[in-house]
């Protein structure tokens, strides 16, 4: 029997269990050895509860072994609390998931800094942009961005992170082959790809409300400090940021208007004694002074553009996709960057939109756009 299907076992009945599972581990040795002493020890051991006990017995590690392949055969792998693959950060809190499912590649968080960013999902086009420009920034420093890839801020912190070519995570409520949002199946792809799907829920298992709460511990666990944008005055945002603090991390919140409702809660955080930030070099700053690390140097927003400009462009759209950056700009603005005539700027930014390269916002503003994203 493959050892993972003990801790898959366990997790079942104990779920969010790291403190319960650390006597046992004393006691016995293993999990193995915990399951071959059977019922009588079960009973016995005073971290079980009567409905613990019960999940102990109505699931078995043939069970276990089977949710095992099943993950494996969707693409998916294991990290066991045991593992020491196992993020060292999440072993350190009190109530650690025994098991985590992720699909694409889990960052060495042993060597890199994480940075959750989280917020409402009713979030304002301000705000989201705000992250954005957070997400990118730590991204390009070398900082895992971490997420709940819910709507609003969480896909957007997840957005940056990949337009700064950095990695993510994104922590899911819900089993990862489960069809929640999927109309961001194009985001989530691109976080596996620069990153991982991570969730301590089995294939399958739906996005129960209960669930999103529980796994808020695991963003805050993964990283050494938690970004709030945007949040009402009883956001789920507030529990990460409690469960941040009761982890030891450090809680950053960006202020917003004194009228502005998506804002009473980073407002009452910083009052109560978050860190008030502006930029992602606030953070950056904080975290070399805190740890061992130092930070990526930073490339230009514009020259990553050039590198990914699109092919067949004309020289004129060439031109104005050099200049682009994932801010929007104001014509006038592009204009004296490229020196084009202003019917030939006008005329290359169609081409662009055309080939989905570049998106017109409000008030004659460009911007790159997000391709894939």
């Amino acid at each position: 029997m493959n050892n993972q299907a003990y801790w898959v076992w366990m997790q079942q009945a104990i779920s969010s269990g790291g403190g319960k599972l650390r006597p046992i581990l004393e006691r016995y040795g293993s999990l193995k050895a915990f399951y071959e002493a059977g019922e009588k020890d079960w009973k016995i051991e005073s971290s079980i509860g009567r409905s613990e006990l019960q999940k102990l017995r109505n699931f078995s590690v043939e069970q276990a072994q089977n949710q095992i392949e099943r993950a494996y055969a969707g693409g998916q792998k294991l990290i066991c609390y045991e593992d020491a693959e196992y993020p060292q950060c999440l072993r350190e809190i009190y109530d650690a998931p025994l098991v985590l499912y992720y699909q694409g590649t889990f960052p060495d968080l042993s060597h890199i800094p994480a940075v959750a960013i989280v917020g409402t999902r009713k979030s304002t086009e301000n705000g989201r942009r705000i992250t954005r420009s957070f997400a990118r920034d730590l991204a390009e420093a070398g900082v895992v961005v971490v997420s709940g890839g819910a709507m609003g801020i969480d896909q957007s912190a997840h957005r940056g992170a990949i337009e700064g070519e950095g990695k993510t995570i994104s922590v899911l409520g819900c089993g990862i082959d489960f069809p929640y949002l999927m109309g961001s199946a194009p985001l989530r792809k691109k976080i596996s790809e620069h990153g991982a799907l991570v969730s301590e829920y089995p294939p399958g298992t739906p996005s129960l409300a209960a669930h999103f709460p529980v796994r808020n511990r695991i963003i805050s666990g993964l990283s050494m400090g938690v970004l709030v944008v945007e949040a009402a005055a009883h956001s789920g945002s507030l529990i990460t940021a409690r469960d941040a603090l009761e982890q030891n991390r450090d809680v950053y919140a960006v202020p917003g208007g004194l009228e502005s409702t998506s804002s009473e809660g980073t407002n009452q955080l910083i009052k109560d004694g978050a860190h008030l930030v502006t930029s992602a070099k606030d953070i950056l700053d904080d975290l070399e002074s805190r740890c061992n690390w130092v930070r990526e140097p930073s490339v230009s927003l514009s020259d990553k553009a050039a590198l990914a400009a699109p092919e067949g462009l004309s020289p004129d759209g060439e031109s104005i996709y050099k200049v682009l950056t994932y801010e929007p700009q104001h014509i006038s603005v592009l204009q004296e960057k490229t020196g084009l005539p202003v019917e030939k700027l006008m005329a290359a930014l169609t081409e662009l939109e055309i080939q989905d390269a570049a998106t017109e916002c409000e008030n004659n503003r460009y911007k790159r756009a997000e391709q894939g994203l």
